[in-house]
């Protein structure tokens, strides 16, 4: 959904690509548009329930158990940061020989091996 402007107010609209619709066996409008006044008033009045006494220990929690990370995804994430700062490293260095006055066309291939670029 996104918002935008149209007939003099704002309006929410659903664009619902026609290859996932068939792919899912959905049978859904191109574009759909709906007031934003139809839909703030029940949305005020959900967050609303959501954070009264009755529900608020429980939002918390929610809350807070959405925001624990994904250890795998945080791993992965790890690694790859370690890997380009691996890269940026030798890259660093493949410069300085360069300066050094090594052979450019066997740095380069170095650079390019590093870079993930096919080395001519």
């Amino acid at each position: 959904m996104q918002g935008t402007w149209a007939h003099d107010g704002a309006r929410y609209r659903c664009r619902f690509p026609s290859e996932y619709a068939l792919a899912n066996t959905v049978d859904h409008p191109k574009s759909a548009y709906v007031r934003e006044s139809a839909i703030v008033p029940k949305l005020d009045e959900w967050l609303a329930q959501l954070f009264d006494d009755a529900h608020l220990d429980e939002t918390c929690e929610a809350l807070a158990m959405a925001s624990d990370g994904d250890e795998a995804a945080e791993a992965r994430s790890e690694a790859a940061r370690r890997k380009i700062a691996d890269c940026d490293h030798r890259l660093a260095k493949y410069r300085q020989v360069l300066d050094a006055g090594a052979e450019a066309s066997v740095v380069a291939a170095w650079m390019a091996e590093v870079q993930g670029a096919p080395s001519s």
